[in-house]
């Protein structure tokens, strides 16, 4: 079938000029090849009567050229005209091109912004979709005015993937001019309750920079977060966003950041916090690779808020058990020491508030010193100079 298709889109010539390039023995034969194909090109794409079908397949011949270190900026104004035809083939194959030819410093994008803008209101929402994938890459501040009012009436498609992608749109926006996105919070703050999870997740990335910037007006939306990690733990989104039995673990990751970020020097809503974390925590905890990097998060976020006894001690049970982890050699050794590590920065933070916890494992940090991985031995020296007082001195030294 995918032969099939590739047959309807490529002609031989294309698929000897893959296969040439595939088989090329040598630096010169590959630029050989390309100089020979820059010249063919040029004479093709400046035909005016040249067949829409066609151009799609010089275009994706001109990436080879440009992908190969050679200039093809003779046919990026090609794709960007292919950009306004209806064919939703050409289109997609236009603005791949695009994204890829241009930088945001172009001429030509002044030539995009309006079909850009043109496709965002199309009744075909796999047009809008590419053209909302053009608008992350290639949209600059200048065009933000222009392009602004469309991204945020698309914040309400009843298509989820296009709202997903507008959410990710805003986020770009906001991360290139964020004080001309005045009522960025409130939008993402609609968002989030969103129905679809994907569009719930890329609300969240979203909001992440927003309370990176400036936690204190984003301090409300603790128990709308905490909700959100709750329904995670007891499995409530779909199995599709499961990684090795855990339930949406990047999405978790995300969650613990923003709680980190907003539950610094404030009790009162780290007190809310230190319930789900700990339960996030005991859950998380699999054996598996996913499941140490969400462990791992668990703890960070521990030592950045408020701190509670009871989240602590778990947080120290779980280090120790990194700490404590034993290999044969080969890649179990790599496995085994990038968790030591870890538990080494997270028991440093650990330490920082409470030292008692130090003292506990102190042996376990020492025997570190044994290994020979030079990285693992800097940080645990790192954290012994951190740990040592007049009472432990002598078993350290």
């Amino acid at each position: 079938m995918a032969a099939t298709q590739m047959a309807k889109f490529k002609s031989r010539e294309y698929l000897d000029l893959v296969k040439s390039i595939g088989e090329c023995k040598s630096k010169n034969e590959e630029d050989a090849i390309m100089k020979n194909e820059v010249v063919y090109l040029k004479q093709r794409l400046a035909d005016p009567k040249l067949d829409k079908n066609k151009l799609r397949e010089y275009l994706l011949r001109l990436l080879y050229v440009e992908l190969l270190g050679h200039d093809a900026s003779f046919g990026h104004i090609n794709a960007v005209k292919l950009c306004s035809d209806p064919s939703l083939v050409n289109k997609k194959v236009a603005y791949l091109t695009t994204c890829l030819f241009l930088s945001e410093n172009s001429e030509l994008l002044i030539l995009l912004m309006n079909t850009m803008k043109s496709d965002l209101h199309s009744d075909n929402y796999l047009i809008v979709c590419t053209s909302l994938e053009t608008v992350c890459h290639l949209a600059t501040e200048d065009a933000l005015p222009l392009i602004l009012p469309s991204i945020k009436e698309l914040l309400t498609h009843n298509k989820e993937l296009v709202r997903k992608k507008a959410v990710m749109a805003l986020h770009r926006f906001y991360l290139k001019a964020s004080h001309m996105i005045e009522d960025y919070g409130a939008l993402c703050r609609k968002v989030l309750c969103d129905h679809d999870p994907s569009v719930m997740g890329a609300a969240l990335c979203a909001l992440y920079e927003g309370i990176k910037k400036d936690p204190a007006p984003f301090k409300n939306l603790v128990k709308s977060l905490l909700h959100v990690l709750s329904q995670i733990i007891d499995r409530r989104l779909p199995k599709s966003y499961d990684n090795h039995r855990a339930p949406a673990p990047f999405l978790q990751i995300k969650l613990l950041k923003m709680l980190a970020l907003l539950g610094q020097g404030d009790k009162a809503s780290s007190s809310q916090m230190h319930p789900v974390i700990l339960s996030c925590l005991k859950n998380a905890n699999s054996g598996t690779g996913i499941g140490n990097a969400l462990v791992y998060e668990c703890v960070r976020t521990a030592i950045a808020i408020h701190p509670d006894a009871q989240l602590l001690s778990a947080s120290a049970a779980v280090v120790a058990h990194f700490l404590n982890s034993s290999h044969g050699g080969g890649v179990a050794a790599t496995a085994a020491n990038n968790l030591k590590y870890v538990a080494l920065d997270a028991l440093g933070g650990i330490v920082q508030i409470d030292p008692s916890y130090g003292e506990k494992h102190q042996l376990a940090v020492i025997d570190c010193l044994e290994d020979p991985d030079e990285t693992l031995k800097k940080k645990t020296l790192e954290l012994l100079y951190r740990m040592t007082t007049t009472d432990n001195v002598e078993i350290v030294v």
